[in-house]
């Protein structure tokens, strides 16, 4: 049962003068999808980190015969939509609501302790279809190191969602290109119902479905992204997109999709001639800052003339089509940080990666933090400390005849100040 109807528009502010504000709450009946502008004021002073002047998102609510509320409120300041769960009860005229922290991208929580609304009738027919109020709760943004917690009262107005929205894949990464052993994430820009995105949504790869499977955190069986795992590599060199026909919002407005995609990375070629970096990265994916040198902060290459440099935010991937006869696969790593920091945001790993999103882990800097030293021979002054060369291998007798990718992933975390890493990899080896 719907207890809103009408012939809105979307816009929350309208040029029309509602005939009846505070109209009776009706009882046992969901209410048609609310697409909101939140304007807040905040307790204390900006500092640092930027807040939201609007936030908009939209409430999906239902009313029980007993007047107690279930539902969610999305948010939605950029790019991503933040979802959480609602609930209240109806005190006369008015619906009161506590939420959990909504994230508001990027890196942003919205605390709302009360949300009270009123539904009013715009066009007079005795049908909710716009609604206003306001909220407290508290203001929360962090950004690295930083963090900012604040208190916010703010005003809301809300109609019918009469917009269409779009689904588009999103990476988190400066360079928009996918690799081809990576999940792909799909945001939404207003939640969906779980079981329509399941029957409506494609991954396509130069225009071919892509079979895998779709991965959601549904929040009253609405989500607001989507991750799909392929089943199999993406191929090298396809442009991936998204595949949205007949998919609706849960006001029924059509879900679109951008013509554009992005693009998985060209093929390196073989790696065999060039494990050991002596021919540049040829053979080999690099995605952000990777090259190759000789001595690197007074560290020489094991083997050779060359080695990889990787930098923080960057990995360096090679496709390996293991041999029948294969037995393992080698490696020398050294490691150089600015400081002696490792944790989730700072961090080097080497993986093996199959299809499916499988991963072997090979190397974590995490598992050798406590041999990390002084770089004494460090002359740049980026890196304070240095462990390695370190020799790792892996057994390969389980991937025979099997394409795997060799991944190099360097990440750091920064805000005021860079937290510089690097990873030196030499003499790969597959014997």
């Amino acid at each position: 049962m719907s207890a809103c109807g009408g012939d809105s528009s979307s816009d929350p502010e309208g040029d029309d003068t509602p005939d009846e504000d505070g109209i009776e709450i009706p009882r046992d009946a969901a209410l048609s999808p609310l697409a909101y502008t939140l304007t807040p004021s905040y307790g204390e002073p900006e500092f640092l980190l930027d807040r939201p002047r609007t936030v908009t998102g939209h409430l999906y609510l239902e009313v029980s015969a007993d007047g107690s509320v279930t539902g969610a409120i999305s948010a939605r300041e950029s790019m991503a939509v933040g979802l959480a769960p609602v609930a209240g009860r109806v005190e006369g005229t008015e619906i009161v609501l506590q939420a959990d922290a909504v994230d508001v991208a990027p890196g942003g929580r919205l605390g709302l302790d009360e949300l009270r609304i009123s539904l009013g009738d715009r066009d007079g027919d005795g049908i909710a279809d716009r609604a206003q109020g306001g909220a407290t709760g508290t203001w929360q943004r962090a950004q690295r190191d930083v963090v900012d917690n604040t208190s916010h009262t703010s005003a809301l107005t809300a109609g019918l969602d009469m917009a269409a929205s779009d689904a588009f894949l999103y990476v988190l990464r400066p360079v928009l290109t996918l690799l081809p052993y990576e999940a792909i994430d799909v945001y939404f820009e207003e939640p969906l119902r779980e079981a329509d995105v399941r029957g409506g949504l494609r991954i396509l790869a130069d225009g071919a479905p892509v079979t895998g499977e779709f991965i959601f955190a549904p929040i009253e069986g609405l989500v607001a992204a989507a991750r799909f795992q392929p089943d199999a590599f993406l191929p090298l060199g396809a442009v991936v997109t998204v595949g949205s026909a007949d998919l609706q919002d849960p006001s029924g407005n059509a879900v679109t999709a951008p013509s554009g995609g992005i693009p998985t990375v060209a093929d390196p070629g073989p790696l065999a001639d060039n494990a050991g970096f002596e021919s540049g990265l040829t053979g080999w994916i690099a995605v952000g800052a990777a090259r190759t040198e000789g001595e690197f902060e007074g560290t020489r290459p094991v083997e050779g003339t060359a080695q990889a440099v990787v930098l923080e935010e960057t990995t360096l991937a090679a496709p390996l089509d293991v041999a029948a006869d294969a037995n393992e696969l080698a490696f020398s790593i050294s490691v150089l940080t600015e400081t002696f920091a490792v944790d989730a945001d700072r961090s080097v790993t080497i993986a093996l990666r199959r299809p499916g999103g499988e991963s072997m882990e090979i190397f974590d800097v995490a598992e050798v933090e406590d041999q990390l030293d002084d770089c004494t021979a460090c002359t740049g002054g980026d890196y304070g400390a240095f462990v390695g060369p370190l020799r790792r291998s892996v057994d390969l007798t389980p991937y025979r005849g099997q394409r795997v990718f060799l991944t190099i992933d360097v990440r750091s975390s920064f805000f005021i100040g860079v937290n510089f890493f690097a990873a030196l990899i030499d003499d790969v080896q597959l014997r």
